[in-house]
């Protein structure tokens, strides 16, 4: 190989070197923007109980948004063996028969869930003046190991079971 075609194959070894090398140095700037957005996406401070992490559909980031419902709720467990007024989206395991009362004023999306491991059919969900099935009565669990879901639709059906 004549000196003219090593020189000319060394500058083309040092050119892709010097290539790689910049290609490294713009990932390590793509790595640094990559967790900046990172911590800027777990930066909770600003978010409380029932926000969700969501798009901004006006400038497209990624923002921490008061929950719609749905998804967005948490659920709480409490296991009760006494009468109980019920609070959103917290599962009762109900332990003796007793009376669960339904929150006096839900919004739609609430949920109540329970289950009746109390060996006995005398529970009692009580609907604290909002229909439940469409009906102004309360609700009585008349079957053993039962596991019932109460979403609040609204004023005319109240709680509905699902």
């Amino acid at each position: 190989m004549s000196l003219a075609s090593q020189i000319s194959a060394l500058a083309t070894r040092i050119g892709t070197e010097i290539k790689l090398m910049v290609r490294k140095a713009n990932n390590l700037s793509d790595l640094a923007d990559r967790q900046t957005a990172l911590n800027n996406l777990t930066d909770v401070a600003n978010a409380t109980n029932e926000h969700v992490l969501t798009k901004d559909t006006a400038t497209g980031k990624a923002i921490f948004k008061v929950s719609a419902g749905g998804g967005g709720n948490t659920l709480s467990i409490s296991v009760i063996s006494a009468n109980t007024t019920a609070v959103k989206n917290t599962l009762y395991v109900l332990t003796t028969s007793l009376v669960l009362t339904l929150p006096a004023s839900p919004s739609a999306t609430d949920m109540v869930y329970l289950s009746n491991l109390s060996g006995a059919t005398t529970a009692t969900v009580a609907r604290n003046g909002n229909k439940i099935m469409g009906l102004a009565e309360d609700l009585t669990i008349d079957k053993l190991n039962a596991g019932i879901q109460l979403i609040y639709v609204n004023s005319t059906y109240g709680w509905v079971m699902i």
